[in-house]
């Protein structure tokens, strides 16, 4: 079967070399509990629940989504994908609505146990997204690209990948 790209996720860099696969992509981590002078909010984020969306406010949160992440290298992610990730019982979603209602800004938080503490996906287009959420989880730890317009000291390899067989 053709494949295009081979993608790993592991912390064992050294023991996949073998087989072509090499680190890729970056992310970074920001630790809310060192940010100090984040901008004031006013928004408040409020639990959810995935697979407890109405049908507008999942349409919402797919086109957030596919708006937000045009630019950065993300996976495409169909239905069927949104349907899994709501089985995840230990991801929590949180929301961020405008006065009328929409959804603006949303996290997730804690995906399985090996993340747990961790917003490894969000989408912030309001100011003071990062106090707001500090508020919550102020030990939390924000995974993002490495494009974003926070530094940090911390970085991380995406994953490991190696090229295909297509032709």
């Amino acid at each position: 079967k053709d494949i295009g790209l081979f993608i790993l996720w592991s912390d064992q860099p050294e023991l996949y070399k073998k087989f072509n696969l090499y680190q890729a992509g970056k992310v970074l981590e920001i630790d809310l509990a060192l940010m100090t002078d984040l901008p004031a909010s006013t928004q408040t984020f409020t639990e959810s629940s995935l697979s407890h969306l109405s049908t507008n406010d999942l349409s919402q949160l797919q086109r957030l989504y596919n708006d937000q992440h045009q630019s950065l290298m993300t996976l495409v992610r169909t239905v069927q994908d949104w349907h899994e990730i709501s089985k995840i019982s230990s991801t929590k979603l949180f929301l961020a609505r405008t006065p009328q209602g929409t959804i603006a800004n949303y996290f997730f938080i804690g995906k399985g146990q090996d993340l747990g503490g961790i917003i490894h996906e969000h989408l912030c287009t309001l100011p003071g997204h990062l106090s707001a959420i500090k508020k919550i989880f102020p030990l939390a730890k924000i995974w993002m690209p490495a494009t974003s317009f926070i530094k940090s000291d911390k970085q991380y390899f995406m994953g490991l990948m190696r090229l295909g067989n297509c032709q």
